[in-house]
């Protein structure tokens, strides 16, 4: 099958690359638009920089400050950025056309949607001003690649190379306000997926920088202990509320704290080699109690499906830091269990479909780790119900049905509607989507999806 795909995957390339067949699809109204798409893709590609440099202008100069107290015309903007008119026209405009900026009907200029969410997310604006040492790490792309370059990015982090590098407070502050900007972003996301933590006692969260994740947990935890654990110039800089305390020391060089039931590693891990995440991973579980949690968030590789962001962004991002790199799920649990901090028996690794379950089961196998579970969420899901449901309730578990078109025919027929086998069908797809777009009845009925053959009433009875 591999072969086959690989050889068809070939075919469609030499056939993609003819100039000859990207002219036919110009010209077939049903390729048109897929050859435009990718036409637009690629110059996206190519015009990347130009659109990077763009934002980092609008931001620099304020100009989305500026516009979100109102519109303004491209003379007033150019007088108090002191940009030459003519030039502050063509920011602007091509701040327009990336969605940031809004051209009035009257030549003004105003803030977009995309720019004032922008302007909301905090951190995003510290990213763009630091991104100006990536790029100029990056200006030799091929230097780069081939490791031939020393990267200003791995002098701006010098704490991932121990605590002695980060003694200097200049730098724990330089560094600690980038972490701290940058974990607010992650820190929502990262809480609403552990809600049992309001049944724990004590949180320590180890390299936390300045405590915004810790903040945070506080927000919405207030009654839980919390600790933060960072090298002593940062937790001494750190602004953090009279409950919270400062645990001073190097995750690298000193023994973890111990005593808290729940240990967190916020955008950490990714930052340093196997061997430090390896021996870090260890002190976890020995500063942790039997039963004791902990919380890991980080960016990850998309591993067989590359991501764009955590492929392309993260993973270069912590090339040119010189330590660190995204990990995929299954390098992740592997060297989990290879060294020591995961016992594969207790380690289950969940996927949506059945597709990517099976590829992560083959990467563990060829990792020596292939007696690690590997499920998808529903399988996992069906697994413990067969499990639990008897010893709950002393009958065995419900069955599950192959199909849910049978339920909806007679569920129908109790109805008095009269339906066939495609019009069931298209029933039973219409009851899924609904249920997984989690839309209401009324949102439904607005989307205009709704069979013709049908009303509204009696979809909603049968649904």
């Amino acid at each position: 099958m591999t072969q086959t795909r690989t050889v068809a995957h070939g075919w469609i390339n030499r056939l993609a690359a003819s100039r000859r067949f990207q002219d036919l699809c110009a010209r077939l109204p049903g390729l048109r638009s897929i050859a435009r798409a990718e036409g637009a893709a690629i110059f996206d590609l190519m015009a990347g920089f130009v659109r990077s440099q763009t934002l980092a202008a609008l931001v620099e100069l304020r100009v989305m400050h500026r516009l979100a107290e109102g519109p303004a015309s491209t003379t007033a903007l150019a007088a108090t950025t002191r940009i030459p008119v003519e030039r502050m026209q063509v920011l602007v405009q091509a701040g327009a056309a990336i969605k940031l900026l809004r051209r009035l009907p009257d030549g003004r200029y105003a803030l977009a949607r995309r720019g004032a969410a922008f302007l909301g997310v905090p951190g995003l604006e510290m990213l763009v001003h630091h991104h100006a040492v990536l790029y100029r790490d990056l200006s030799d792309p091929a230097a780069f690649f081939r490791g031939d370059t020393d990267p200003d990015l791995a002098h701006f982090w010098p704490y991932v190379f121990g605590a002695g590098a980060a003694r200097d407070p200049e730098i724990a502050t330089r560094y600690s306000k980038l972490m701290a900007d940058t974990q607010a972003l992650v820190a929502q996301d990262t809480l609403d997926a552990v809600p049992w933590l309001r049944g724990q006692q004590h949180l320590v969260d180890i390299g936390g920088g300045t405590g915004a994740f810790l903040r945070a947990v506080h927000s919405r935890h207030p009654d839980l202990r919390l600790s933060l654990f960072d090298l002593p110039a940062v937790v001494a800089a750190a602004a953090l509320p009279q409950a919270i305390t400062r645990l001073a020391g190097s995750f690298r060089d000193d023994p973890l704290p111990k005593g808290a039931d729940t240990l967190s590693l916020i955008r950490v891990c990714y930052d340093h080699n196997d061997t430090t995440v390896a021996a870090l991973l260890r002190g976890c579980a020995e500063a942790l109690p039997q039963g004791g949690r902990l919380i890991l968030s980080e960016p990850m590789s998309g591993d067989t499906r590359p991501d764009p962001q955590t492929d392309v962004y993260f993973a270069v991002y912590t090339l040119a830091m010189g330590s660190g790199k995204t990990r995929t799920i299954s390098y992740r649990i592997a060297h989990g269990v290879q060294s020591g901090a995961y016992n594969p028996a207790r380690v289950l690794a969940l996927s949506y479909t059945n597709r990517a379950a099976a590829e992560i089961r083959v990467r563990l196998r060829q990792l020596g780790v292939g007696s690690v579970q590997v499920r998808t969420f529903h399988s996992a899901a069906l697994a413990q119900l067969q499990y639990f449901w008897p010893q709950l309730t002393g009958y065995s578990a419900p069955k599950l049905l192959s199909s849910k078109r049978p339920v909806i025919a007679e569920a129908a027929n109790s109805l008095r509607l009269k339906l066939g086998d495609s019009e069931v069908g298209e029933l039973a797809a219409e009851i899924e989507y609904l249920r997984y777009s989690l839309s209401d009845i009324d949102s439904y009925a607005e989307s205009g999806r709704l069979p013709s053959f049908i009303s509204l009433e009696k979809f909603s009875e049968l649904e």
